[in-house]
């Protein structure tokens, strides 16, 4: 695990400061372009920022289909559309 101090955070390669709609929009280019597969979002405060971002960013992904509002199934490898692990502890045939 790596900690992550004021001296080592890396170069932020992208920041920028717009209304929900322009950021929305940034992030839309970006995947419509294959610039990108998804986001790490770094608010430039807590919590109100990422609250903001929550709040008013997610939507617009969401209403722009975006961003899913709900999950498929119940596991991470159901939301990443993976088949069902195989049972590792499975009984061998016959033992109870």
């Amino acid at each position: 695990m790596k900690v992550v101090t004021p001296k080592n955070i890396p170069e932020v390669p992208a920041t920028f400061r717009s209304t929900p709609t322009g950021i929305a929009d940034t992030l839309e280019k970006w995947l419509v372009e294959g610039a990108a597969d998804g986001y790490n979002i770094l608010p430039a405060y807590f919590p109100g920022a990422f609250a903001d971002f929550v709040d008013l960013v997610v939507p617009e992904l969401q209403h722009r289909g975006l961003l899913r509002r709900d999950y498929e199934g119940r596991t991470l490898r159901d939301h990443l559309g993976l088949p069902p692990a195989p049972a590792r502890l499975r009984p061998a045939a016959g033992a109870e």
